[in-house]
């Protein structure tokens, strides 16, 4: 497939470029969320919706605690305190990741095989016939975690690379060492 090695404007590589094949995963756009670089007002947005639940929950449960009667208001706290720390972590594991996983189904880079091949000139992606080329310039920053590689060209967005499409960990050092070396000004 010459798709992005055609679209970046290189020709093939004298020396065998990074020519790798695999399919994007829900969880693979949950590990690119997890790195990007949020700023604060957008990390105080995510929590609105925690702490809105909490302080309804908690007004519930001091409210059923009150309907009892011969509770006293120590007990009503704490029953208000638990019942909104059960609806959060409810919230927290079923409804946050429920959430996440309708998000990334069905989106265009999650339906077909993808295909990055990253040479000296950049890399080019084929994703579900969308072809991206990126050079290598354009990568502002470099992150590597314990299961991807992230070629991130601007502060929200980037080229996932799963480590599990590399044939071995040497291959997997060897990428990032060159990646690395083609754009020494990104941050790590």
């Amino acid at each position: 497939m010459e798709g992005p090695r055609v679209a970046a404007g290189t020709a093939p590589a004298r020396d065998p470029p990074f020519d790798l094949t695999f399919r994007v995963e829900a969880r693979d756009y949950q590990a690119l969320m997890r790195t990007l670089r949020w700023r604060a007002i957008e990390r105080m947005v995510s929590l609105l919706s925690a702490i809105g639940l909490g302080v309804v929950a908690a007004a519930i449960g001091y409210l059923a605690s009150l309907a009892f009667g011969k509770i006293g208001p120590e007990w009503g706290w704490a029953i208000a305190t638990s019942v909104a720390l059960i609806l959060y972590l409810a919230y927290r594991f079923t409804m946050v990741p429920s959430y996440y996983r309708s998000f990334f189904a069905g989106q265009p880079m999650a339906l077909g095989e993808t295909k990055i091949v990253a040479d000296s000139r950049g890399v080019g992606a084929n994703v579900a016939e969308i072809v991206t080329a990126l050079p290598w310039p354009r990568v502002i920053r470099i992150v590597e975690t314990k299961q991807h590689v992230f070629l991130m060209y601007a502060r929200l967005a980037g080229v996932i690379v799963p480590k599990r499409a590399f044939a071995s960990a040497d291959q997997v050092k060897r990428f990032i060492a060159f990646a690395r070396s083609m754009v020494p000004s990104a941050g790590r």
